[in-house]
């Protein structure tokens, strides 16, 4: 369960810009080492779970695990994409994290490609108002 490509670096810099790496007392902020990668990736399963989960609800891809008969299964609701039936709630999350990943990897390309795309005709109207 590991993120790849955009998603990792725009995770990490929202890890490094979280209240997840801070601790507050006594109305000073203390910087936790959660943010560096070897310490995150060393967190329980579970624990890594839900940093992504809130990560990827920042992103608007919402995660959630279903249940019914000892078999799960995720829902990405809002892209309107489901799993097939899972053994295990772990292995749901896994697939879950992983596709979240691949969407918002593409989705990123996307809007990178329609800014290019922006910005040429924005020159090819401008040269042509000349």
């Amino acid at each position: 369960m590991k993120l790849t490509d955009k998603s990792l670096k725009d995770f990490n810099q929202w890890l490094l810009n979280n209240e997840l790496t801070q601790i507050k007392n006594d109305g000073f902020n203390y910087r936790t080492n959660l943010g560096e990668p070897n310490n995150f990736n060393q967190l329980p399963f579970y624990m890594r779970v839900g940093v992504y989960q809130a990560f990827f609800d920042s992103v608007d891809i919402k995660i959630s695990i279903n249940e019914y008969n000892n078999s799960y299964w995720y829902d990405l609701g809002n892209l309107d994409i489901e799993s097939g039936t899972l053994e295990t709630r772990a292995e749901s999350w896994e697939k879950a994290i992983e596709k979240a990943n691949e969407i918002n990897n593409n989705q990123t390309s996307i809007i990178a490609e329609e800014s290019i795309f922006s910005r040429m005709r924005k020159v090819f109207e401008w040269h042509k108002a000349k």
